[in-house]
């Protein structure tokens, strides 16, 4: 069989239990004694009032405090107790009513989480963004501070050729140094040797014979000798001139050297000291902070939202404890004549608590769905944040069995229920099936909604032998609003009943006020949605509830002339609000 979602029909259920209560409201009885009669005017007078004012548990207090200062029996004490068994399933209901409204800060503190990790995400996105480019950067300076200092595999830094140029330079100087002193001896010698030779030719011009002929010999060996020293000296100078051109060589490679050198320098300076780098280094600071406050507001929501979620969990609870009030109060029925509403009001009590119990499994099973998934498809790091905090798990499985205990109960009481309007007409019987199959109904849903499809399919099994039992009954029944919505709309149908609008309103209240929570940056956004929505409800529900969202149209409105600045919390705010 196939699986289903549906929409809850509980607005229905409540449309048909409000007709449920007069079954006890209309009994009588013939008062035999004055305090009998007391109570029946104090009870009518705590019913009206309760009616009139929606103050069901001062009404019930009334009641009660009629019945202890009479201390009246038999059938005016029964329908008493029933009346304020009534009171209590009133109340309750009442209450069950708020739970809606009190889900939504939850549901909304999800949203705000996921808003948050999402901007979270993009600043980690840009952040990565930034630092890519620094790292982008920062390669080149080390490549360039390499070829400057270090080198690479294939070939030495710049550093190191224009030390080695500097080195040879410094050599061939020394060499050259070195000859030049040889060269200059060798002048030294050769300039002897010549002023030695000179002065013998000088005397040999002078002497006459076979002195002038020695003299002029003696002269010519010495030039003779002098030969060698002028070799000596054309082998310097040629080396002098060698060396002169590879130091010019070497001098204009060392000059070319220190030119890249110096650009290579000035590119690593410009990449540090460039107003480029520095805005970016700013922005991953800026970035980085914004990132542990993030932090800081997700781990702030998530236990936000577990806090809610207890909260709404209490008021959950509070509420089960009504109608447990309400159950025992049924329960104290003493007298026949009172029975039928005492096991009517056992069934819609055992009835509102199943559905109850059913919130807080839907409520639960919700928040795990949505806070898994949100887990699961966030950043790990963002997810490893908040995951400890966050109300993550499976339905209680004691909820569970509570639940469906209740709900067995229900059906149980609503059949002891049928069977004994059998004695009071069609309409009544079919009144109590139609409370019934709705019931069901709703237990198939919540089947539906935990995954349990084998109870769902039990379920529905149940659910078409309670719509075979109806059709006996005829068009009371099969033309009804509750088979219209099995039959001809299917489970997804939610029927249109008369709007409660202060419960509307309430609900508005709180959602069209989360705006003063926005940053101021967001909050015009949101007014305007505000606004647009206003007028659409005004349209459709009209001045009625119009009157209930003047007043937070105009603060809206008196927020966007006046720029959106600051505004100073009252004391005693709320101070969980997200």
């Amino acid at each position: 069989m196939r699986q289903r979602t549906h929409k809850c029909l509980y607005s229905l259920l409540f449309a048909i239990f409000a007709g449920g209560l007069v079954f006890c409201i209309g009994c009588t009885d013939n008062p035999e004694s004055q305090a009998a009669k007391q109570v029946r005017e104090e009870t009518s007078a705590a019913l009206e009032k309760a009616v009139n004012d929606k103050q069901y548990k001062s009404a019930q207090d009334k009641v009660m405090a009629a019945l202890v200062r009479n201390r009246t029996a038999g059938l005016t004490h029964d329908a008493s107790v029933v009346a304020s068994g009534n009171l209590a399933l009133s109340y309750g209901t009442t209450e069950q009513i708020q739970l809606d409204a009190l889900a939504q800060p939850v549901r909304g503190g999800v949203d705000t989480l996921a808003g948050l990790i999402r901007r979270n995400e993009e600043l980690m996105i840009e952040k990565e963004r930034i630092q890519n480019l620094l790292a982008s950067d920062d390669r080149e300076r080390t490549d360039l501070q390499k070829i400057l200092k270090e080198g690479t595999d294939r070939e030495p830094s710049l550093e190191a050729v224009r030390t080695e140029a500097q080195t040879e330079i410094e050599k061939l100087t020394g060499e050259k140094d070195r000859i030049k002193q040889q060269l200059d001896q060798v002048n030294a010698t050769r300039a002897d040797y010549q002023a030695r030779a000179d002065e013998l030719l000088r005397q040999a011009e002078l002497a006459q014979g076979e002195q002038k002929l020695t003299l002029q010999q003696q002269g010519y060996d010495i030039l003779k000798q002098q030969k060698q020293y002028e070799i000596q000296a054309q082998e310097a100078a040629s080396g002098i001139s060698s060396l002169d051109s590879q130091i010019a060589l070497l001098e204009s490679r060392l000059t070319n050297l220190d030119e890249s050198f110096s650009q290579v320098q000035s590119r690593i300076d410009a990449i540090e000291n460039s107003q480029a780098r520095q805005m970016l280094t700013e922005q991953a600071g800026q970035i980085e902070s914004m990132q542990a406050l993030g932090r800081q507001e997700m781990t702030k929501t998530a236990a936000l939202i577990s806090e809610r979620f207890k909260t709404w969990n209490e008021a959950a609870d509070r509420t089960l404890a009504i109608f447990e009030e309400a159950k025992g109060e049924f329960e104290k029925v003493q007298a026949g004549g009172a029975a039928f509403a005492a096991v009517l009001g056992l069934a819609q009590t055992s009835h509102q608590a199943a559905l109850v119990c059913a919130a807080q499994m839907k409520l639960r099973a919700e928040l795990n769905d949505r806070l898994v998934d949100l887990l699961q498809s966030a950043e790990p790091s963002l997810s490893e944040v908040v995951q400890n905090a966050l109300p993550i798990g499976p339905v209680d499985e004691a909820l569970k069995q509570r639940t469906m205990d209740l709900f067995g109960k229900a059906f149980e009481n609503y059949q002891q229920v049928y069977e004994m309007a059998s004695a009071m007409g069609a309409e009544t019987q079919c009144s109590v099936l139609k409370s019934h199959m709705l019931a069901v109904s709703q237990k198939m849903q919540l089947a539906d909604r935990i995954g349990d499809f084998d109870l769902a399919n039990q379920t529905e099994v149940a659910l078409n032998e309670l719509m075979k039992k109806g059709t006996e009954l005829g068009a009371s029944f099969t033309q009804s609003e509750a088979v219209r919505v099995i039959q001809n709309e299917g489970l997804n149908y939610a029927p249109d009943l008369p709007l409660n609008l202060e419960v509307l309103a309430e609900g508005l209240n709180q959602k069209f006020s989360d705006w003063k929570r926005l940053p101021l940056s967001e909050q015009e956004q949101a007014i305007d949605a505000n606004l647009a929505q206003i007028d659409d409800l005004i349209v459709k529900h009209g001045q009625k509830l119009a009157q209930y969202l003047e007043p937070l149209k105009q603060d809206m409105l008196a927020a966007k002339e006046r720029g959106f600045k600051e505004i100073q919390a009252p004391a005693g705010g709320e101070p969980n609000s997200l």
